[in-house]
C-alpha cells in the first residue's frame, strides 16, 4: 500500500476506480482496461487500507472523481459518463431555455443540457452489492451530478462499527461511454480536496483518501504518419500555363500515410485550412483507400502564396503543402537567389540534388538550363504571371500536430 503523506503524517486509505465490466460482460477488476471506440466500460470504486486511521470503525466517505482532466485526454475523442448530454468543460447557467445554445436546449439541473441528459441512470451506489462496505447496514449513500466531476458519499446511521479487514470494499459505480472516434490513453483519477474518510466519533474525524485513476486504453488508433507531397514541402513551379492563367497546374491531390488501414476513412475525417487563409473555400471532394494509404482529393487545385492543410480529425495531425513559384531554394521566399540556386543545380553543385518541384520551374519533366529562364519571368511578372513574385513569401509552415 502506497501512503499519503500530508502534512509530515502517512495516510493509507486508498480509493481505486476499476473496470468491472465491457458491454455487459463482466471482466476481472483492473485499474488499466483496454477497450475499442463505442464500448460501455462498468466501473466501481474501491476502498482499502484505512484501518490505521480509524480503528475504531468508519462512518463516512466521500470521493469525487476527476472527470474533467480525464474526459478528453486521450489522443482523439471523448470518454465520457453515459447518458452525459452538457458541455463537460463549463457549467452554463440557465433560467430559461432561451438563455441556451440550440446545440444543448434544455435549462435543467446541469445548466445548459442537451435533449438526452440523464446521467443519474449510470452513476449510483448499489447498497445491494455484496462488497458494499456498510453492507446490511443504514445508510446514506449518494451521488451527485450536477457537474461532470461526480461527487459520491456515504453515510452510516447506525451504532455499528466497521472496520478495516484488509479486503477492498465498494463505494459506488459509474458507466461510460468511449465515443465512436476516440483512441488513446484516457486517466481518470479523484478530486484530493474533496476525497477523504471519516469515523464515527463525534465530531468526526477525517482522513484524506488517496486515489488509484482508471487507465483507460482505446484502440485502434489510426495515425496519420506523413504524406506525399511531404508536410511542408514547398512546389517551386509554375502554378498555371504562362499564356493561359484559367489553366491551372498545382496539384489536387495529396497521399496520406496512416498506420493502419485507411479502408474506412471519408471526406467527413478531414478538414481544410488555408494559410493564410483567402476565404476561398477549400474542402475534400473524395477519398481513395489503398491499405494504410488514402488519397486525398480536394475540391480545387491548391493556390500559390499559401499553405493548404489537410486535417485528420481523429489523429489531430495535419499535412501541410505549400505553392511558390520561383522559391527554389525552399526558404518561403522568391528572390533573384532562387534563380543563382537553378544554375548551382545544373553545374552539379547543389547536394542532393534539388527535386523536380524546385527545378523543374517550367513543369517540362527535366531540369534545364530554360527552368532559369522561367524564374526569372516569375520573379519579374512576365507573360501571365502577374503579380510578379519576386519576393513573395510564405508564412512559417504551420505544425503538424496544431
Amino acid at each position: 500500500m502506497i501512503a499519503l503523506l500530508v502534512n509530515g503524517t502517512a495516510y493509507a486509505a486508498e480509493f481505486s476506480l476499476k473496470a468491472v465490466a465491457i458491454n455487459g460482460v463482466p471482466i476481472a477488476p483492473t485499474s488499466s482496461p483496454t477497450v475499442t471506440p463505442g464500448d460501455e466500460v462498468e466501473t466501481e470504486v474501491y476502498l482499502a487500507g484505512w484501518g490505521d486511521e480509524l480503528p475504531g470503525g468508519i462512518g463516512t466517505y466521500e470521493f469525487k472523481l476527476d472527470m474533467l482532466s480525464g474526459y478528453n485526454s486521450g489522443q482523439n475523442g471523448t470518454v465520457l459518463p453515459c447518458g452525459w448530454d452538457a458541455p463537460p468543460a463549463a457549467f452554463t447557467p440557465c433560467e430559461s431555455p432561451d438563455d441556451c445554445s440550440p446545440e444543448y436546449p434544455v435549462c435543467g439541473d446541469s445548466g445548459c443540457q442537451g435533449l438526452d441528459h440523464d446521467p443519474t441512470q449510470c452513476a449510483f451506489v448499489n447498497v445491494q452489492h455484496p462488497d458494499f462496505l456498510f453492507a446490511g447496514l443504514q445508510v446514506i449513500a449518494d451521488v451527485s451530478t450536477r457537474a461532470i466531476n461526480y461527487d459520491y458519499f456515504g453515510t452510516l446511521f447506525e451504532s455499528a462499527i466497521v472496520t478495516d479487514d484488509g479486503t477492498p470494499t465498494y463505494c459506488g459505480t459509474l458507466r461510460l461511454s468511449v465515443a465512436s472516434h476516440a483512441c488513446g490513453i484516457f486517466s481518470f483519477g479523484f478530486v484530493p480536496e474533496s476525497t477523504f474518510v471519516a469515523g464515527t466519533q463525534v465530531p468526526p474525524k477525517a482522513f484524506p483518501g488517496l486515489g488509484q485513476p482508471l487507465v483507460l486504453t482505446v484502440e485502434p488508433c489510426v495515425l496519420l504518419l506523413g504524406c506525399d507531397p511531404g508536410h511542408c514541402e514547398i512546389d517551386a513551379r509554375i502554378p498555371h500555363n504562362p499564356n493561359n492563367v484559367t489553366e491551372r497546374y498545382n496539384t489536387r491531390t495529396i497521399k496520406l500515410e496512416f498506420d493502419s488501414s485507411a479502408e474506412a476513412m471519408t471526406s467527413a475525417d478531414f478538414q481544410v485550412t488555408l494559410v493564410p487563409d483567402s476565404g476561398v473555400l477549400t474542402s475534400v471532394s473524395s477519398v481513395t483507400a489503398d491499405g494504410n494509404a488514402a488519397t486525398i482529393e480536394l475540391n480545387r487545385r491548391i493556390a500559390a502564396r499559401q499553405w493548404t492543410c489537410i486535417y485528420h480529425i481523429d489523429s489531430r495531425r495535419q499535412c501541410c503543402v505549400g505553392s511558390l513559384p520561383a522559391d527554389v531554394n525552399w526558404n518561403r521566399l522568391s528572390l533573384e537567389s532562387d534563380v543563382t540556386r537553378l544554375k548551382d543545380n545544373l553545374l552539379g553543385d547543389v547536394e542532393p540534388t534539388l527535386r523536380f518541384e524546385q527545378c523543374d520551374t517550367d513543369r517540362s519533366g527535366a531540369c534545364l538550363p530554360a527552368d532559369m529562364l522561367m524564374a526569372v519571368d516569375l520573379l519579374n511578372g512576365a507573360q501571365f504571371f502577374e503579380p510578379p513574385y519576386i519576393e513573395s513569401s510564405l508564412p512559417v509552415c504551420p505544425p503538424q500536430i496544431p
